[in-house]
């Protein structure tokens, strides 16, 4: 951050962990690469502690950065549930705790240095659910591919072109906007403008997650995606607008993919 004849920096450290602790493997031939995940867990945590000085300041107001020196911790921990409903049907489930808090309760930095810490009243910690979700395939073709295990996703043998429709609860960051580079504060960049694009205000409540429902058609080389999902009552607020005659939020996007 800059101010007029004056450099400030922000130091932070994190302190990841994360966990696959268990996945049931069902091998139906000799052929290892056709064993497929029955189900999987996953676990994150994630700890941000940050640091600035005191400086001096021509002007401040409610919304301002804090003069004085702060120091914040956020923290978050993550389970990752899968299962296998059906041959192309899986089903997520992501419970999460979070707490803590940013500088100056969140404000006076457009850019804020921490993507783990979120705009709420109580910066104790909370449990919620994060993600809860089907997701179903209908292939286009008799090829397939090796999909490995991963958050969110079972090892098995998809389909190389299909149509996926997903239905539940989830972030849509999930599905627009990935970079392998600059996707997720909790491996990658802090900073919530690298979170994604940051010219991109998406749809979500207050913890980055909405309700709604994404259509994939994915074929070798490119991809089309497309969702409607709900948006909070007030901006970055934590209670959805369930009148979907009046409020929600639509995407829509088509990319190359290696």
């Amino acid at each position: 951050m800059r101010l007029p004849g004056h450099f400030y920096v922000y130091t932070g450290v994190t302190f990841s962990l994360v966990l696959s602790m268990f996945s049931a493997k069902a091998q139906s031939t000799a052929d290892s690469s056709l064993k497929a995940s029955f189900w999987n867990f996953h676990y994150q945590n994630t700890v941000i502690t940050q640091y600035h000085p005191s400086f001096s300041s021509k002007y401040s107001g409610k919304n301002s950065l804090s003069s004085s020196s702060e120091t914040s911790t956020s923290v978050t921990a993550t389970m990752f549930f899968g299962i296998k409903l059906a041959e192309n049907t899986r089903a997520y489930f992501n419970p999460e705790l979070a707490g803590g808090a940013g500088f100056s309760a969140t404000t006076g930095i457009a850019g804020f240095p921490n993507g783990e810490a979120y705009r709420v009243n109580n910066p104790s910690p909370q449990v919620y659910i994060a993600r809860l979700y089907i997701e179903h395939l209908f292939p286009l073709g008799e090829k397939k591919i090796r999909e490995e295990d991963d958050f969110n996703q079972l090892a098995r043998m998809k389909p190389e072109s299909y149509i996926s429709i997903s239905a539940g609860k989830f972030s849509v960051m999930d599905f627009f906007d990935i970079n392998r580079y600059s996707l997720d504060p909790r491996t990658q960049f802090f900073n919530w403008s690298l979170m994604g694009n940051g010219a991109w205000d998406y749809p979500a409540n207050t913890r980055g997650y909405t309700f709604g429902l994404t259509l994939e058609l994915v074929k070798p080389g490119w991809v089309i995606r497309s969702a409607m999902v709900m948006v909070p009552v007030h901006a970055n607020g934590s209670v959805m607008d369930g009148n979907l005659n009046k409020a929600k939020s639509e995407a829509g996007k088509a990319q190359s993919v290696s």
